[in-house]
């Protein structure tokens, strides 16, 4: 500590600027837009409040010693924090060295870069020896790779501060190494450096912009195309291969929210360096693209939960660089420009200041949701996720998912859906088992419960065959191919709809999914109606299970709750985390649940083919070291085997609970009936009655989808005629 001190006094001591090039910076920031900032401070209230930012972030560096411990813990360990935390002051103190011209930010970035440069060469793999794919500075070679994208920017804004001496030792010493060992340093990072991956991604993006600071060609040509330059690798190929055409990313919303900075900055990147590559127009711009998805997979500004996310919104780091950039890569897309006012906050980049100024000049427009099928796969053929938004006052919202897989961090969760109402989460999905860098947890990685139960199918909202997961819970044949979206109409507002089928998940089972959100005056609220059809050659038994947030309620059947004694619903496969902790039983073939959230009463009515018994589960069981988040939910199981089997439910918002007033409106369901009249190959026909008599007829088809075609359906004495794929009838 004593010689890092040391150091820094000497460091604090050189402030005089060495630099005669004035090319630089010219990453994210360039002289361009230091003078569009300077220009902004004191005028524009987002730049004002992203300097402050910086600047104390700066102020409370520079304002301590310089310390580069030697590497020792994972994520959240003193060690690891400290890197972070180092890299993070360095890009401020960088940028605020620009914009000031206040040599101490420069003199802290030079003195920390110089510290690194002295241990580096010496440090062996991280003791840690936690993953495959080992780093040096930190446990693995990804934090190496992030520390690398913001330290890159930070050299850039103080490169002509240093002196040439000083910047061949940084460079040799440092930058060159790390790079190096990305690359090289075991068999599993180069197979990472080259891979369609977020590793992948934040490899390359990090000696791409470190190769554009230091003039090499090398590593920039590496970056762009892969260790072997042949084009089959690298930023690009990566493009070609992580996205669908719509700009869906492989690996869900979670991690396209942690993968979407380094592909917007390296582009940035690019873009401000070499120009004649149109990096923003590749791929029919599929970055631009990328970034509208992203921010289409958000509910009241948090991102869906899907795959092995955590709870993340849009105010992270790498939506903000995302949003700043994107606008200032399409101009002409104003919405985006009311993201960015939404975020509240600019970053201090070129792209920054550029939507900053368009904001302040009065240019922003309402950021457009909307209802939409986001095709998934490279070619757009792998299925999609279909969200549905409602215009009515409750702001729902639904999706069903029938995606790719998502390699490594997909789950097993072919159809399912996720609820929102009311600003929250109604029907959730799991999500990650993980506690991120809390060392008390699996070293701050993921739980054990995130393979044992998280990314199995009995976590999610969707159809489970004989207790088994989707494809075996073998993530290589899930990958083998994606959902198929069969229909979609989002064109009437107050009926949206949304069909899908899975018939790979289990062998001779077909899953068939039709999800629609509906808006109609015998309800008070817009609901959820969801078709789900299983068809099989030989018998199975089915579970369906909802999960929701919120207090029970009521249920419409007598139920026996294990009052005293708790045992899991299985052995395996994710059962053997979940409590059973009542058994219900229902008179007939429709039955619902009540519960309460967020003030709001929901019911989940439920109509099945065959006879079904109700479970109402928790999570929990078989977990040791409380890694599970509680989650409640009724689990819809067929009574017996059977080869065919449909359930339709409906979710529906109603009444509401006050505990100030002490008032309750509306706490009972206005659904009285919920009836199959008809299920079979051609059509699903059922009847929604009210308690007020009012009867909707829904019909869906169930194959030969075609929005032109005329069906003509007889039901007793009444006949029905409709053109497309569904309709609906008020009786």
């Amino acid at each position: 500590m004593n010689k890092f001190i040391t150091l820094l006094l000497l460091c604090l001591s050189f402030l005089t600027a060495s630099g005669t090039e004035t090319s630089r910076p010219r990453l994210l920031l360039t002289k361009k837009g230091v003078r569009e900032i300077k220009a902004q401070l004191g005028r524009n209230p987002l730049t004002d409040a992203a300097f402050a930012k910086a600047k104390a972030v700066a102020d409370a560096a520079v304002a301590g010693p310089v310390e580069v411990p030697i590497p020792q813990d994972v994520g959240g360990g003193y060690t690891h924090e400290k890197h972070k935390q180092n890299y993070t002051d360095m890009y401020n103190a960088g940028v605020v060295y620009q914009i000031t011209g206040d040599k101490k930010y420069a003199a802290f970035v030079r003195c920390m870069l110089l510290a690194y440069a002295e241990i580096y060469p010496s440090l062996p793999v991280h003791p840690a020896r936690f993953t495959k794919t080992p780093g040096k500075i930190f446990y693995q070679i990804l934090n190496e790779a992030v520390w690398l994208t913001f330290t890159a920017n930070a050299y850039d804004c103080v490169y002509e501060y240093i002196s040439a001496a000083e910047r061949q030792r940084i460079e040799d010493n440092l930058f060159r190494p790390i790079v190096d060992f990305m690359e090289n340093g075991t068999p599993a990072n180069n197979t990472a450096f080259n891979s369609m991956h977020n590793f992948g991604t934040w490899m390359t993006a990090g000696t791409g912009m470190i190769g554009y600071v230091m003039d090499d060609r090398e590593m920039i040509d590496k970056a762009l195309k892969g260790s072997a330059k042949d084009g089959k690798t690298g930023f690009l190929p990566q493009l070609d291969a992580l996205f669908s055409p719509e700009g869906y990313y492989d690996e869900g919303p979670g991690y396209q929210r942690y993968a979407i900075y380094p592909f917007v900055t390296l582009a940035e990147c690019i873009n401000n360096n070499q120009p004649e590559l149109h990096i923003f127009d590749y791929r029919g711009g599929i970055l631009r693209k990328a970034v509208n998805t992203l921010l289409q997979c958000t509910y009241e500004g948090d991102i869906f939960l899907m795959n092995d996310a955590i709870a993340k919104d849009i105010h992270t780091y790498e939506i903000l660089f995302s949003s700043n950039i994107a606008y200032k890569a399409a101009p002409k897309e104003k919405g985006m420009l009311g993201m960015v006012q939404r975020q509240g906050i600019v970053t201090l980049t070129d792209a920054g200041a550029t939507a900053a100024k368009a904001i302040a000049e009065g240019e922003a427009k309402p950021f457009a949701f909307r209802s939409e099928v986001i095709k998934a796969g490279p070619d757009g053929n792998d299925g999609g996720l279909a969200i549905i938004r409602g215009n009515d006052a409750n702001n729902s919202c639904v999706t069903l998912k029938a995606t790719t897989h998502g390699g490594g961090h997909g789950h097993f969760d072919r159809l399912s859906t996720i609820f929102f109402a009311n600003g929250t989460t109604i029907v959730p999905d799991y999500g990650s088992s993980r506690f991120i860098n809390v060392v008390a947890k699996a070293k701050g990685g993921y739980a054990p419960e995130n393979k044992s139960f998280a990314q199995l199918s009995i976590a999610h909202n969707t159809v489970v065959v004989d207790s088994a997961s989707h494809f075996r819970g073998v993530g290589r044949d899930a990958l083998k191919a994606g959902a198929k979206i069969n229909f979609s109409d989002f064109s009437d507002p107050a009926f949206q709809i949304v069909s899908a089928t899975e018939n790979n998940a289990y062998k001779s089972v077909s899953m068939n999914r039709s999800v629609a959100l509906v808006r109609h005056e015998a309800l008070e609220y817009a609901f959820v109606l969801d078709i789900f059809r299983l068809t099989a050659d030989q018998k199975h038994v089915y579970d369906l299970p909802y999960y929701y947030n919120g207090h029970f309620i009521s249920s419409s059947f007598a139920y026996d709750k294990n009052v005293s004694r708790l045992e899991p619903m299985g052995p395996r496969n994710g059962y053997q985390h979940l409590w059973k902790e009542a058994t219900g039983f229902p008179e007939g073939r429709f039955m619902q649940l009540c519960w309460l959230e967020n003030k709001q009463f929901y019911t989940l009515s439920t109509a099945v083919s065959t006879p079904c018994t109700p479970y109402l589960v928790k999570t929990g069981a078989n977990d040791p070291d409380y890694n599970l988040v509680t989650r409640n939910g009724m689990l819809l199981r067929t009574s017996s085997p059977v080869a065919n089997h449909t359930y339709v439910s409906v979710i529906e918002p109603h009444g509401s609970y006050d505990l100030v007033t002490e008032t309750t409106r509306n706490a009972e369901s206005e659904i009285a009936e919920l009836t199959i009249l008809h299920d079979a190959d051609d059509y699903t026909f059922i009847r929604i009655t009210t308690k007020q008599g009012k009867h909707l007829l829904f019909a869906v088809v169930n194959s030969g989808y075609d929005t032109k075609r005329r069906h003509t359906f007889l039901l007793g004495p009444e006949r029905f005629e409709w053109t497309g794929n569904y309709a609906l009838f008020n009786k």
